[in-house]
């Protein structure tokens, strides 16, 4: 589903991304496991995120599954 919304369609999504995809796939093609750089580099991203910074893990999961329960109401009442 978040493919088919990021592409406007699964088409526009194939369409928009597929290049950008095959090169991720290329790079990774050789991967026995994450390299360490890139593990560190993102680990410190994360950790360096705002919403990471200020709020608990539990804030956040709360905060998640109460918009995931929001979205499954507008879906219901959308069609």
């Amino acid at each position: 589903m978040r493919a088919y919304r990021a592409g406007d369609d699964i088409e526009g999504f194939v369409e928009y991304y597929s290049e950008s995809y095959r090169l991720r796939w290329e790079s990774m093609a050789t991967w026995k496991s994450i390299p360490p750089a890139l593990r560190d580099s993102f680990v410190k991203s994360v950790n360096e995120m705002a919403v990471v910074r200020k709020n608990s893990l539990k804030k956040i999961k709360n905060w998640r599954d109460k918009m995931l329960v929001e979205v499954l109401k507008l879906n219901r009442s959308c069609c």
